[in-house]
């Protein structure tokens, strides 16, 4: 099973839930996360996942939602909220939960989709201005990302996501292998690359890897219809 998300798809929102756990063993705050899965599927989720972090111990769950079927961002948080606390509140501290859309990205095999399976690896980098516009920042974010994807060897995909309420953007690559993630960590000058973009704006930036150790689906049916030539072309756009 996939999860994936369209490079330009505004039709959805993409949430992060961020935890971090509290219980000795992690895996049985997995499987509770994977119990709390079945029950956004009311809330309306169409697609979720769960990553893992590989070096330190952060866990975060992956939501896909329809607009059409959300009233607002913020009644939803709080709902989704509620639903976080009862589930979860014994095994791990709640850290962040945010929405994002996403407005742009690329893959190696020509399709319009980010996309992954369970124990693949995800690297992402969030860069959160303390002040300014957001749409500055997802537009440097943006040519950060157009000027080196090509350039990184052993990636499969990536895709940017913006915040919905505060001036935050996510860079996700989905990796063919770790190798090819630690190498391009240890022997690019990524961070530095990236200053001249970002040097104008007061930035808290993070990163981490993780392994994808769950994903599921409440409509599958959607999501293949990007591999619908007519269905990516309006994806792409």
């Amino acid at each position: 099973m996939e999860w994936c998300v369209g490079f330009n798809d505004k039709e959805i929102y993409v949430s992060f839930v961020v935890f971090k756990p509290m219980v000795l063993v992690v895996d049985d705050f997995v499987e509770a996360l994977k119990q709390f899965s079945f029950s956004t599927n009311n809330l309306g989720c169409i697609q979720n996942c769960v990553l893992k972090s590989i070096h330190g111990n952060m866990i975060i769950w992956c939501g896909i939602w329809a607009k059409r079927s959300i009233q607002s961002p913020q009644l939803l948080s709080e709902r989704l909220l509620q639903t976080v606390i009862s589930k979860t509140s014994n095994m791990a501290t709640l850290l962040d939960l945010s929405f994002f859309e996403a407005y742009g990205g690329e893959s190696m095999d020509g399709s319009c989709v980010a996309k992954f399976t369970s124990r693949s690896i995800i690297s992402m980098i969030s860069i959160a201005a303390k002040c300014g516009d957001i749409n500055d920042l997802s537009y440097a974010c943006l040519a950060i990302f157009k000027s080196r994807f090509r350039k990184i060897e052993g990636i499969n995909s990536g895709i940017c996501l913006k915040s919905q309420n505060r001036p935050t953007v996510v860079s996700l690559y989905v990796w063919n292998s770790p190798f090819y993630c630690y190498s391009w960590i240890l022997n690019s000058d990524h961070l530095n690359s990236m200053l001249p973009y970002l040097d104008r704006f007061s930035l808290c930036i993070k990163y981490d890897i993780y392994q994808v150790v769950n994903v599921s689906d409440a409509n599958v049916s959607k999501f293949k219809d990007l591999d619908n030539p007519e269905e990516r072309g309006n994806k792409c756009k």
